[in-house]
């Protein structure tokens, strides 16, 4: 008997406990720290991490991305402007037609996915002229100041197109490794592997838009040329005969290794997360000019085939001496 009133008296706290406890205490929310959630940004073989704050607001990362070119810091510093608003560049940017680039700091890439790249150094900047309603690659930089060097891995196929200009003097190729330098009015271009077809633009541009091509001069590997821009631009004739040999020191020159040397598969590869500029693409009269000339060399050029061949002819001891007394055509004489 003792035993149960022990038990019954035991029964009663518990439940009494219980009973305070579900009317005192409440379970308190849990509390979970947000995931870190850092965006990745791959390029050409290259990782950088960064939040989305780091990246500005300017930007958004894309699930998925078709662009015919992205832009690699690769520790550099470069600015972007579109539609009249500056920006500093991200790793990893789509870049569209109408988009200005400056560098700033060190050397940036321009990467054509599974096609090539281009090495634009300090003080460059160039104006992107493109066409992505078809496949294929239809290109065509405008140097504005600066040196571009360009490597491609695979000759192109019938419509694509890839060219830089500068100061009136077009260079295009079919698939090649070559450079093109603007500094105080003069252009120099030369050309580290295959070829480079270069022509000069008229005033009013009266040729391409009548649906003919200028004459063509064809630059093989090896071979460099300085053209004066201010005045008159030179004939064809002139030209041809300006056609020199590179001396060892330009072959040596690091611009000149990059068009030469092979591309890593994977430096070409499409970024992992593509950055995003949420600024829409503007095209002004002059770059929508700029963009129709564009398309007619492209149609052009793709329809046609040169047969001028650059010739062959052994250096002079002018050309074979250093890269400042090298000869530029229209420039001054000594």
């Amino acid at each position: 008997m003792q035993n149960l009133k022990s038990f019954s008296l035991a029964l009663v706290a518990v439940l009494a406990v219980t009973a305070l406890g579900a009317g005192c205490f409440r379970v308190s929310p849990r509390v979970v720290k947000a995931p870190d959630r850092r965006q990745s940004v791959q390029v050409a073989g290259k990782t950088a991490t960064g939040s989305p704050h780091e990246l500005g607001e300017q930007y958004e990362t894309a699930s998925s991305s078709t662009a015919l070119a992205y832009l690699q810091l690769n520790g550099g510093k470069a600015d972007i402007t579109r539609g009249g608003t500056k920006v500093a560049a991200v790793d990893g940017l789509e870049l569209a037609s109408g988009d200005r680039i400056m560098v700033t700091t060190g050397t940036v890439y321009v990467v054509y996915p599974e096609y090539g790249a281009s090495e634009l150094e300090t003080g460059t900047d160039i104006v992107l002229s493109s066409d992505d309603s078809r496949p294929g690659l239809i290109m065509q930089l405008e140097l504005v100041a600066g040196r571009i060097w360009t490597r491609f891995e695979r000759l192109f196929g019938n419509g694509e197109y890839y060219a830089v200009s500068s100061n009136g003097v077009v260079a295009t190729v079919r698939g090649t490794g070559f450079g093109v330098s603007a500094e105080d009015g003069v252009v120099d271009l030369q050309v580290a592997d295959h070829e480079v077809e270069v022509t000069i633009e008229k005033g009013n541009s009266s040729d391409w838009r009548a649906g003919t091509i200028p004459q063509v001069l064809r630059l093989s590997a090896g071979e460099g040329l300085k053209i004066a821009t201010r005045g008159a631009l030179p004939d064809m004739r002139l030209l041809r005969q300006s056609v020199r040999r590179l001396n060892v020191t330009e072959r040596l020159a690091k611009g000149f290794k990059f068009g030469a040397s092979k591309l890593l598969p994977e430096r070409l590869r499409r970024p992992v997360n593509p950055v995003r500029l949420k600024i829409q693409p503007v095209m002004t009269p002059e770059l929508l000019r700029y963009r129709e000339l564009m398309l007619r060399r492209a149609a052009l050029f793709t329809q046609s085939s040169s047969t001028f061949v650059a010739p062959l002819r052994a250096p002079t001891l002018q050309e074979t001496a250093p890269p400042t007394s090298s000869p530029t055509l229209n420039g001054p004489r000594g």
